[in-house]
C-alpha cells in the first residue's frame, strides 16, 4: 500500500485490508538509524515513511524490498517511482487513486482505478477504464 497518509493510520488501514495480518510484526525502516520495530511479531514485515528516508532507489537493491507493505507520507512523485520499482521487479501493479495527485502513479501502473467523481476530468485520462 502507498499512501500519503500518516504512518499509523496507513498501517491500521493495512491491517483492515489484510495486507499486515495480525501476527505479524512491522518494523519502520529509517534512514541513518536501521529499523525499529513497531509491533511485535513472529514474521517481521516493513513500513516506510517518505519522511524517514532521502533516497528511494536505494531500497530497491535492499533485501527488505519485498518485505515493504506500506508506503506512506509518499509524494506524487514517490508512488510513482514506486510503482516502477515494483514493475521493474515483474510485478503487475494497480494503483487506486482519489485525486488528480494520484495520476502520476495511475499512469505508471498497470491497472489504474480511479475513486472520485470530481476527479475524473484530470485523472480519469490515467485509469484503464471508466465506469
Amino acid at each position: 500500500m502507498i499512501t500519503g497518509d500518516n504512518p499509523f493510520t496507513a498501517l491500521a488501514i493495512s491491517r483492515e485490508l489484510g495486507l499486515v495480518r495480525e501476527a505479524e510484526g512491522v518494523a519502520v525502516i529509517q534512514k541513518d538509524k536501521g529499523e525499529r520495530v513497531l509491533v511485535e511479531g513472529s514474521n517481521i514485515v516493513y513500513a516506510v515513511s517518505n519522511d524517514t528516508i532521502e533516497d528511494l532507489d536505494e531500497l530497491e537493491d535492499d533485501c527488505r524490498f519485498d518485505k515493504i507493505r506500506v508506503w506512506s507520507r509518499m509524494t506524487p512523485e514517490s508512488k510513482a517511482k514506486i510503482v516502477r520499482m515494483y514493475k521493474r521487479k515483474g510485478r503487475c501493479v494497480m494503483m487506486v487513486g482519489d485525486g488528480a495527485n494520484d495520476s502520476i502513479a495511475l499512469k505508471a501502473s498497470d491497472v489504474g482505478l480511479s475513486l472520485a467523481q470530481t476527479e475524473v476530468s484530470i485523472a480519469g485520462h490515467f485509469v484503464s477504464k471508466h465506469l
